[in-house]
């Protein structure tokens, strides 16, 4: 069926727009979109997703606040709709592309709600292609990703009580993203098994002594200190950098801001140094040395202020059959809305209870941290799965004493 963008030049295929080039359930676009302020006080997570193939758009608003997490997530029945960015009371609109957009989610029964507007700083980084091994002959994990750092001004209200954003002490990261990934997909679901690929029944030995960046227990990385993703918003740059062993090699730049006649610079190697952890066991701070393709090195030290489980935004199944990409809602226009608010130690207690379904980004944790460069200071992320890195021990950070076993 036609939709508003078959009026627009952009087939990339004989079908029309609503319609992907694959058949595979799987196939998704997504936002993924953050704010925060620069005290770690307040951490907002949004997200919305279309599925074609499935027939839903779903998505998220998670506020963090207090030691507390508060989880909103949402789903509809697609109608002849991708453009249509609203699922319930989250909203996305793109105000100019690639340089401002507004996320909004309205008052709920979690007791939130926002309406924020963000301006990038610089060009999107658009990330080397992921793609991990073929599951029993298919793939299970091919994605593009470009991602971006911004200032935010708006407010948000917590529990009636309503704070200003301005782009002085705000700011966010985002994700945008599209392909095959590791979702809802009827009896091959993301929380399966499926999700690590087949490495000879390789399984990750979970060791509840070891002390790692979440100091939960049962960390497989045996104290050490490894992250795939790293997305700051510095005053005059824009730091982004990925690396997820198994699925995409590292890739990243120091970005200049718009309108610069600057080029990137790439970001060829990662050394981290001095992890300290506090008597839980979790990251408190860390020196990390990016090294640029003049061979220049970039000394950061990365101190983490807050940070949320991305298990509650729908990224394992809290025992309520949410899972991304699952058709929930039973009508057309009548969206599918559940959530919680739990603290976050016990949030990170489930979601590491996970492990025994396989689902390797319920321990994905997205910290806001501050990352100190010299005399600058910027925000940004820190995100790390270390289920992830157990479970592929071949990752040059990974200590040798990490033990695999079959299941």
């Amino acid at each position: 069926m036609l939709t508003e963008f078959d009026d627009y030049l952009c087939h990339q295929t004989l079908d029309a727009i609503e319609h992907p080039y694959t058949p595979d359930r799987r196939f998704y676009a997504r936002y993924f979109i953050t704010f925060y302020d620069h005290a770690g006080e307040v951490l907002g997570i949004t997200a919305i997703a279309n599925y074609p193939n499935t027939g839903v758009q779903d998505g998220y608003a998670v506020l963090v606040h207090g030691g507390q997490q508060r989880n909103l997530r949402v789903s509809r029945l697609l109608d002849h709709d991708p453009h249509v960015l609203a699922v319930g009371p989250v909203r996305v609109e793109v105000l100019e592309p690639l340089r401002r957009f507004r996320i909004i989610c309205d008052p709920n029964d979690l007791g939130f709600s926002w309406d924020v507007e963000c301006t990038t700083v610089s060009a999107p980084w658009e990330r080397r292609r992921r793609f991990s091994a073929r599951t029993g002959g298919r793939l299970s994990d091919v994605s593009l990703h470009w991602n971006q750092g911004y200032r935010c001004s708006g407010s948000v209200t917590i529990d009636g009580e309503r704070r200003a954003i301005t782009p002085d002490r705000w700011s966010g990261v985002r994700d945008r993203s599209w392909g095959i990934g590791r979702f809802w997909e009827g009896e091959h679901s993301y929380g399966s098994n499926a999700a690590y690929g087949n490495f000879s029944g390789l399984r990750p030995a979970f060791q509840p002594n070891d002390r790692g960046p979440y100091g939960l227990g049962g960390d497989p990385v045996g104290g050490k200190f490894g992250h795939h993703n790293s997305w700051v918003v510095f005053p005059e740059r824009y730091l982004a950098v990925s690396f997820r062993p198994h699925i995409q090699t590292l890739g990243g730049a120091l970005v200049p801001p718009w309108d610069s006649r600057e080029e990137p610079a790439m970001i060829l190697g990662i050394e981290r140094k001095r992890p300290v952890f506090d008597e839980r066991g979790r990251i408190v701070s860390c020196d990390v040395v990016y090294t640029d393709e003049h061979g220049t090195p970039h000394e950061m030290t990365i101190r983490p202020l807050t940070y949320a489980w991305e298990a509650g935004c729908g990224y394992a199944d809290m025992g309520t059959g949410y899972e991304m990409g699952k058709p929930l809602a039973r009508h057309v226009g009548i969206p599918h809305v559940e959530g919680e608010s739990r603290s976050l130690d016990d949030l990170g207690r489930f979601a590491r209870d996970q492990k025994v379904q396989g689902a390797a980004s319920s321990t994905i944790a997205f910290h806001v941290a501050e990352y100190r460069w010299g005399d600058v200071v910027g925000y940004g992320s820190l995100e790390a799965d270390p289920n992830e890195l157990a479970a592929y021990p071949y990752a040059l950070y990974t200590p040798q004493t990490v033990v695999t076993v079959e299941h």
